[in-house]
């Protein structure tokens, strides 16, 4: 007997196709369906669930979930910002009226906790006010912004770090003994 259609198991499916258990059993959940229901194939193998009567035949197929997958990674994708207009509406308000993008994504999540949809982390709020071609959020918008940049200001990276450069360093910051000095000490009012 081979695969879920069998009622093969995972662990004996994991041997047979050199994978993790878990791995095997993250795929039928997300991409198997056992008569309507996704994520049921498990129960066979939990608890006891053959006693129970669990039946684990299992509709998963291989080309389905390589379908599904395709379809999941398609690009380019609508944002967040593009896809719900009330959250669009709120993020608006909020830039008008000066807060930040960093505040906004905490006043939402603070505001509707129980609703991620109407949650955006600040990154998708940035993405959407610069990147060109989403037309999310509008031009207008951008002078919201406390800096009121029209474009966003590039990152800069630190140079790495050499052992030359280390090298160099140490030798220019050690270059003898401390030198003891006789001046008075200003913050504690004694001599050394």
């Amino acid at each position: 007997m081979i695969g879920t259609a069998h009622g093969e198991s995972i662990r004996s499916m994991a041997r047979r196709l050199g994978r993790a258990p878990s791995t095997i059993m993250r795929e039928i959940a997300h991409n198997g369906v056992m008569r309507g229901h996704v994520g049921r194939y498990r129960a066979r193998y939990r608890f006891r669930a053959r006693r129970a009567g669990w039946d684990a035949k299992s509709g998963y197929s291989a080309r389905i979930a390589q379908r599904r997958s395709e379809q999941r990674a398609r690009r380019p994708k609508t944002g967040k910002l593009g896809r719900c207009e009330q959250l669009r509406a709120e993020v608006q308000a909020l830039l008008v009226n000066k807060y930040s993008p960093e505040q906004i994504a905490g006043v939402l999540t603070a505001t509707y906790p129980d609703r991620p949809e109407m949650q955006v982390s600040h990154e998708t709020i940035y993405q959407a006010l610069y990147v060109q071609g989403r037309g999310e959020l509008r031009r207008e918008l951008r002078t919201c912004l406390r800096t009121g940049r029209a474009l966003r200001k590039p990152r800069r990276r630190a140079a790495p770090v050499t052992a030359a450069a280390v090298s160099k360093a140490w030798s220019t910051s050690v270059s003898g003994p401390p030198k003891l000095t006789t001046a008075p000490c200003q913050a504690i009012g004694k001599e050394t």
